[in-house]
């Protein structure tokens, strides 16, 4: 027997609800705000798809507004206008004033790359020197080869180290 449990009273008739107002962006009075549809099988507040209007010249220019307002853009004070940042000319100095976290990520990075660059140059020699060995035998791979196991020389056929076997 299957029984009907009630809907708490707040999903049976709708609430006012609270209007956010975005810096940057023109505020909203509640009479301009859609319907909010709440029903007992629909827990999230949705406007209603008859209310739904079309995007005008003007909401798009408000929309293009924030994007310009909340990227990373450097804003002219005096014309109030929003400019795109260039890539590769954006200091890491600059890119602090997002935030300390993204000026000290594009630092780490910076120094590991820095980091992983001189251990290149390092280990390059030994590389070198390890790939003209012939140790490892006429079949081995590429690890096997560049490792440093494989510093020095039997000759073509091993001739050369008769106690060492492959």
């Amino acid at each position: 027997v299957a029984t009907e449990i009630p809907y708490p009273p707040a999903l049976q008739q709708p609430q006012p609800q609270t209007i956010v107002v975005v810096s940057g962006l023109p505020a909203v009075s509640p009479a301009q705000v859609a319907p909010i549809n709440v029903s007992p099988t629909v827990y999230a507040a949705s406007p209603p798809v008859e209310n739904c209007k079309e995007v005008t010249r003007a909401d798009a220019a408000v929309a293009k507004r924030h994007l310009m307002v909340t990227s990373c853009t450097s804003r002219d004070r005096e014309t109030d206008s929003y400019a795109w940042r260039s890539i590769w000319k954006t200091s890491r100095t600059e890119m602090g004033e997002f935030g300390v976290g993204i000026q000290l990520y594009f630092d780490f990075l910076l120094y590991l790359g820095v980091v992983l660059l001189v251990m290149a140059f390092m280990a390059t020699p030994l590389l070198h020197k390890a790939a003209q060995g012939d140790l490892a035998g006429v079949g081995a791979n590429v690890m096997v080869r560049t490792s440093i196991g494989n510093i020095g020389e039997c000759g073509k056929f091993g001739e050369l180290c008769t106690d060492v076997t492959y």
